[in-house]
């Protein structure tokens, strides 16, 4: 059995509801919460880590503000890391900073390829080519990847907020808080259809996606949706 645990004196959780994401060399990429307030130096919080299968880290990424996301309890690993086809991984947490990082090597403290303002995250992210679907508060983002930059390219309305996934030509995201599922255009974030399926929904619900049904856990069982 092998286990890895945040070198932090307190907190450090890898909480993000997406969980751990994997290369395609086996690399584990995960994304860590705020550490002990008042650390002297950097200590595995709110980094993305990577790690081997055996769980030996291989590389890291923190912010250069790191200590003040620590102190405010401002997780960068409120949402899962986003890997992409062309080796890069956008990470964004709670600050609303998005980073764009270059998975085979991390960069340490400050080794971000990009950053740019993007939103308060949290969940795990759906990912299209270079366009990263983002699990923002204020609702689902866009963000555009290529040319090695971060940039928004729509917004959702607000209360289309939750982890997405794509399938079918749109990308589809539920909200927790009404119980709603929402059918977006992903080009422009347009709300093609929308349903209820539930009076509310699990904290980070995800619909699945099977054939051309959208599944989708309540806190009574699963709801199917026809998506055709």
């Amino acid at each position: 059995m092998y286990s890895y645990e945040v070198p932090t004196a307190k907190q450090g959780g890898i909480w993000a509801p997406g969980g751990p994401v994997i290369g395609p060399d086996g690399t584990i990429y995960v994304s860590t919460g705020n550490g002990a307030p008042g650390a002297a130096a950097f200590d595995g919080s709110d980094s993305v880590t990577a790690l081997t299968p055996q769980l030996k880290q291989i590389g890291i990424f923190g912010p250069t503000d790191w200590r003040t996301l620590s102190d405010d309890d401002l997780d960068l690993g409120s949402m899962s890391p986003a890997l992409l086809a062309d080796g890069q991984i956008l990470q964004v947490g709670k600050s609303g900073a998005g980073y764009l990082l270059t998975a085979a090597h991390l960069g340490g403290v400050g080794g971000q390829v990009a950053a740019a303002p993007v939103c308060s995250a949290y969940g795990g992210a759906a990912v299209s080519g270079n366009v990263v679907y983002v699990p923002c508060l204020t609702g689902l983002a866009a963000v555009d990847t290529a040319s090695a930059s971060v940039r928004v390219l729509w917004r959702g309305p607000a209360d289309v907020w939750g982890s997405p996934v794509i399938g079918g030509g749109a990308v589809w995201v539920a909200n927790p808080d009404s119980g709603i599922l929402y059918e977006l255009n992903p080009a422009t974030g347009h709300v093609e259809q929308q349903t209820t399926v539930a009076s509310g929904l699990p904290h980070f619900v995800s619909p699945g996606l099977s054939g051309t049904l959208v599944l989708v856990g309540t806190l009574t069982g699963v709801t199917a949706v026809s998506g055709a």
